[in-house]
């Protein structure tokens, strides 16, 4: 796993947040008042190598968004994570568009106390097609560290999609068929008839 740092927090922001993201992830708590660090871990991960580690020593408005972006072509899709904490805290995992204000989810979040064993967390539903679609880790709870490991989002054989194909192609065919078959009564009801000559 690849890791960027976060550039110094603004003096004006409520939000004291510093550290090492893994690469194309975003923080997304300048709002909130609290006191994060994100760190790499190499030590206490659910697969060999490095993850993220999450310490929130402050937490007194809002809440933590780690979250990363996506584009998704229209179809089904499974996204899933493994996630920990060192003290019970409550967490948000979430899969939307960015561009919809309307609240409408195509995945329903995934809201749940997260504590000392690893928890698998998974989203599964059928996108529409979105252009910016986010992928966000939310911690409402301060005093702890958060560890998230393994975050994979998959196009799923989509079965619906398939069987819409397939109707097209079939009307398609059929209407083809079709056409050819008047065509050729049009085109032989215009065609003069010719008289053998004895």
């Amino acid at each position: 796993m690849e890791f960027v740092s976060l550039p110094v927090p603004q003096e004006d922001q409520k939000a004291m947040v510093t550290g090492n993201l893994a690469k194309d992830w975003q923080d997304w708590s300048g709002w909130a008042d609290l006191t994060a660090h994100y760190d790499i871990d190499n030590s206490n991960c659910h697969t060999e190598g490095s993850c993220q580690r999450i310490d929130i020593s402050r937490l007194d408005s809002g809440y933590l968004t780690f979250a990363h972006w996506l584009r998704m072509p229209a179809g089904a899709y499974s996204a899933d994570l493994w996630i920990r904490s060192s003290s019970r805290s409550n967490v948000i995992v979430a899969l939307k568009n960015s561009d919809d204000s309307s609240g409408e989810q195509q995945f329903e979040p995934q809201k749940f106390l997260a504590g000392r064993a690893w928890k698998h967390v998974e989203l599964s539903g059928r996108c529409p097609g979105w252009e910016n679609a986010d992928l966000t880790v939310s911690v409402l709870s301060g005093g702890a560290s958060v560890w998230i490991d393994n975050v994979r989002l998959e196009r799923r054989f989509d079965w619906v999609s398939l069987l819409t194909v397939l109707m097209v192609i079939a009307v398609s065919v059929g209407l083809t068929h079709f056409l050819d078959f008047v065509l050729s009564k049009v085109l032989a009801a215009r065609k003069p008839s010719v008289q053998k000559q004895r």
